[in-house]
């Protein structure tokens, strides 16, 4: 912060690669000197390619076009331009440096215009959602594809912060599709783009199915992608008995049905006669009913892709 307070950064990418950039500390300068290249994240969306570029240029190979470099340099430039404005709202979290002013940084999120942004980027309002549709592809070749109804109410921290590898990479591609999504779903407010399309009931998987905060109808709530992965604490049948000897034989005869875990089916002793089962179905289904009748209507397709 204080080398760009001081207007003291440089671009890099202009310079040109040099054998003789000071890479190793000088012996004059203590243990805190570093050799000064600052990465965003964004930048590290595009390291794979780059690094192919790198092992094709070492062996020899020349590209072609430089039009996929130019387009991951102005995924990089939106993604810079944008993140301040949009990047808490997708972490639930705001990072600053500690001497950082708050309040400047709230009024600087507050005021800022998007397409403004967009502007200092180069970056064509209109490539907005096609450029995040890209990204939430190349995300949805991932090994934990299946677990994103659940990992998308993980928080960033204490949660898909931990995964590794190609999961985690994939994950920080979501965020940047979503900042994109979301300066575009700004846009729409204030009239300057078309809606995103409405994918309640579509047929077909797309790839604004894997938005982080999906915007459709049958976009799966935390109490059913945990039902429907066998992790809810609540069963899909309450069976209610009598006593001691029910307890004791029925349990068995599920097991012999195929119904084996404490989500399928709940046996609950009721202990006689008295007791109300209507305060025990109150507690165990209400919510799956509100949920149900908040979604009636609106019928649910297995979708395949296209």
């Amino acid at each position: 912060m204080a080398v760009a307070a001081e207007g003291r950064l440089r671009d890099a990418a202009g310079e040109g690669y040099s054998v003789a950039w000071p890479y190793l500390r000088p012996a004059d300068e203590d243990r805190q000197w570093w050799n000064g290249f600052v990465y965003s994240s964004g930048q590290l969306l595009t390291l794979r390619q780059a690094l192919s570029r790198y092992e094709f240029a070492r062996l020899g190979f020349v590209q072609p076009n430089g039009r996929p470099l130019a387009d991951q340099q102005r995924l990089v430039r939106v993604l810079c331009a944008l993140s301040t404005r949009y990047l808490p709202g997708v972490l639930g979290r705001v990072s600053m440096p500690p001497d950082a002013d708050e309040l400047v940084l709230r009024r600087y999120r507050a005021s800022t215009n998007t397409l403004d942004l967009l502007t200092q980027a180069g970056f064509d309002p209109v490539r907005l959602a096609g450029t995040a549709d890209g990204l939430l592809a190349q995300a949805h070749d991932d090994p934990l594809r299946d677990w994103l109804p659940l990992i998308r109410y993980a928080g960033h921290r204490q949660g898909w912060s931990k995964l590794r590898g190609r999961s985690l990479e994939n994950m920080w591609r979501r965020v940047a599709a979503e900042i994109l999504l979301r300066a575009h779903e700004g846009l729409t407010a204030d009239g300057h783009l078309d809606p995103l399309p409405d994918l309640t009931g579509a047929a077909c998987w797309s790839a604004q199915h894997d938005r982080l905060t999906p915007r459709h109808g049958d976009a799966e709530s935390l109490e059913r992608a945990l039902a429907e992965r066998g992790l809810s604490p609540r069963p899909k049948v309450l069976l209610l008995v009598d006593g001691e000897t029910e307890l004791y034989h029925v349990p068995p005869l599920l097991s012999e049905l195929g119904l084996r875990t404490p989500q399928d089916v709940r046996v609950q002793r009721t202990k006689g006669s008295k007791v109300n089962p209507h305060l025990i179905a109150r507690y165990s289904i209400a919510r799956a009913s509100a949920e149900r009748s908040a979604r009636a209507g609106s019928s649910t397709h297995h979708r395949q892709r296209c």
